[in-house]
């Protein structure tokens, strides 16, 4: 579509709202409303007292003859503030007739008319002279705020647009299908077509993805800004519980002592994130919850905060009215057994007393039970002799209440899955991880959050930051937690170093910090040390060019970034006699990359032969002992591994470190 067409059809589409906000800007508008507002209420209140005093008998109130002889001029001040006041409501009203056009909303609505340019395209087209497609979205609101969150600086951005001399005309714009011309698309056309503009966001380090899911993330920004000033809106209105309605159901005092309503959790406020994130996991829970019979759901995976986030998703749809009928006004507990165990130890008080807070929730009859740490409980509630399983089989069955438990994937194999009246009782559903793109679109809107309480801005590349190194350089823990735990981290840092950005760089730091990594751009002293690797070898290693050339263009290239980040930096197998340099040459390598030669694993593999060669390196599920190079490696995440006379080592050691050199991982018992 040509650049003449879309303002053509922004015009058509936004027209009246954009010259309106030309000639009468919004804010203002709604100042002079609400003083309107101020002022027809005052007035009413006057003229309503000088109204009353009019009919008190004469002679009670003497010298107030000459105020009520005012209450038919206050009266008409009343009415012209009123009749200004309910013009300019509709003059609002006019405006919000297209500012809401194409608006979607998850509660389908006649009104709901699909647009082919969106209104922050139309606004930034509007007015414009010329066929430079640029220059409008530099001057726009919209096209800067998209600048900052890719992470350029106010500055760097004013002296490039005062010093931009090229006229962009497209040939024609990318059309995202279903939706038309997107702030997104608009974006990706310019970076198309604009060669000055592709060059600028390349010196500051941002790709045309990196601008496009910047004006993905403003769109969404505004888009939510909208949907809250639509007040009206089924979306809206739908989430006011309905009153007296849970009025029929019982008291749930005991729940309240061993747990909580959902609604108190910090998962609440961030389970809507995007709409699109709501997981098919969500729908297939309530699918489980919403049956006659087996309706109690056991939701696998290691994720537990996810499974949290998910089943808070499933409660913001019943609160919303979006569920399924036999849903409807149920209330989700989670109940916290442990808190229950310390506080009634005693066998047969702790039975007696659990038995009490399950026929409570059943009596109360739209309660559905959320037990995040089940198999602990289990073996929790074993150390006082008691059957936890037993004690909730009767529940398990009962058609007043539903059961949601959560289990990691270890813990279902090895034990649930072997209970048979677990898994009788039980409907699975799996938790799949979240992919990168929904992981960046909950860490946005956990950024935003954050950026509410502070001063701090999150920009694109810094959450592609968050959400990449937490995942390779902490092995402990699981994502998406670990991003979460980063994007936290990286808040107070910013405030104390009075960051107004924060940039790809400020995670790298921080990383860098808490692993040992070096990560991002090189220091100068450490360029120059890779550029004179094979210098500082030789220093410790005499001759050997072949041997030591090759270690130092590898390593140089792992450090460029051009070798795969899910493998070692470099892989090595020294061969020769005993004295030629194999081992100095890697002790000389952790001595000039790490500066200390004790950075380095050394392990004779020697001493891993036979049958239980690999429990030895591993762990031995069955023991619980840990394996040697498993916790080596974990210690120190960042060195030299020296498996000394590799040849030695049983076949399966072989294979195990096939895996590790091919994939970049192993997982212990």
């Amino acid at each position: 579509m040509p650049f003449a067409d879309l303002r053509k059809l922004a015009y058509s589409l936004f027209g009246p709202a954009l010259t309106l906000r030309a000639f009468f800007p919004r804010e203002t508008r709604q100042l002079v409303q609400r003083n309107l507002v101020l002022a027809a209420l005052f007035l009413f209140v006057i003229a309503f007292a000088l109204y009353a005093l009019g009919h008190v008998p004469a002679g009670q109130l003497p010298g107030l003859s000459f105020l009520v002889s005012l209450s038919g001029k206050v009266y008409g001040l009343f009415l012209l503030a009123f009749a200004a006041a309910f013009m300019f409501s509709a003059v609002e009203a006019f405006h919000r007739s297209y500012y809401f056009r194409g608006l979607g909303q998850v509660l389908s609505e006649s009104a709901d008319i699909p647009t082919a340019v969106s209104w922050e395209v139309a606004t930034i087209v509007y007015g414009t002279g010329d066929n430079d497609v640029t220059r409008p979205f530099l001057e726009s609101p919209y096209g800067q705020e998209i600048l900052y969150r890719a992470g350029i600086h106010a500055d760097a951005f004013q002296t490039f647009f005062a010093s931009r001399s090229t006229t962009v005309t497209p040939g024609a714009f990318i059309v995202e299908r279903d939706k038309g011309i997107t702030l997104e698309m608009y974006t990706r056309s310019i970076y198309k077509y604009d060669e000055e503009l592709r060059q600028f966001l390349a010196q500051n380090n941002v790709n045309g993805d990196q601008f496009a899911l910047s004006a993905r993330w403003v769109t969404a920004i505004e888009r939510g800004e909208r949907l809250a000033a639509r007040w009206w809106s089924r979306d809206n209105l739908g989430r006011i519980p309905g009153i007296g309605k849970t009025w029929g159901y019982g008291e749930t005092y005991l729940l309240d002592r061993y747990g909580h309503d959902l609604t108190q959790d910090h998962v609440w406020a961030g389970a809507l994130m995007n709409r699109h994130v709501e997981a098919d996991e969500v729908e297939e829970i309530e699918t489980i919850l919403a049956r006659q019979r087996q309706s109690n759901a056991l939701v696998l995976g290691d994720d537990a905060m996810g499974i949290r986030e998910r089943v808070a998703q499933l409660y913001h749809k019943i609160r919303e009215g979006r569920i399924l009928p036999p849903l409807e006004a149920k209330r989700v507990y989670i109940l916290d057994i442990e808190t229950m165990l310390q506080t009634v130890p005693d066998k047969s008080a702790f039975e007696q007393e659990l038995r009490r807070t399950l026929d409570q929730a059943c009596s109360a009859g739209n309660i559905i039970l959320y037990i995040e740490s089940f198999w602990a409980d289990v073996v929790s509630a074993r150390t006082l002799g008691t059957d936890l399983v037993d004690i909730l089989l009767p529940y398990f069955e009962a058609k007043t209440i539903q059961i949601v438990v959560a289990s990691s994937l270890n813990e279902f194999h090895k034990h649930i899955a072997k209970d048979k009246r677990i898994m009788e009782a039980f409907d699975k559903v799996h938790m799949y991880s979240v992919s990168n793109d929904v992981l960046l679109g909950i860490l946005e809107q956990r950024a935003l959050e954050r950026e509410r309480q502070t001063n701090v801005v999150f920009t694109v590349p810094a959450l592609q930051a968050v959400a990449r190194l937490a995942d390779r350089y902490f092995p402990a823990g699981i994502m998406p937690d670990k991003a979460f735990d980063l994007l936290e981290e990286l808040v107070p840092i910013a405030i104390q170093q009075h960051m107004e950005q924060l940039l790809q760089g400020d995670v790298e730091r921080l990383v860098a910090e808490k692993s040992g990594v070096p990560i991002g751009e090189p220091t100068k002293e450490e360029r120059e040390t890779l550029l004179s690797l094979e210098d500082y070898l030789h220093k410790r290693v005499v001759g050997q060019d072949e041997a030591v050339n090759a270690v130092a263009r590898a390593l140089r290239r792992a450090r460029a970034g051009v070798a795969s980040e899910k493998r070692p930096m470099g892989s090595f197998l020294f061969l020769g006699p005993t004295g030629v340099g194999k081992t100095e040459t890697a002790k000389a390598l952790a001595e000039v990359l790490f500066h200390d030669e004790n950075a380095m694993i050394r392990l004779d593999m020697s001493e891993y032969q036979g049958s239980g060669a690999l429990d030895r390196l591993i762990g031995d599920a069955k023991t619980g002992e840990p394996g040697r190079l498993a916790t080596l490696v974990r210690d120190q995440q960042y060195g030299v591994l020296l498996l000394d006379e590799l040849e030695k080592a049983d076949r399966d050691v072989h294979d195990l470190l096939l895996q590790v050199l091919d994939e970049g991982y192993f997982t212990d018992a």
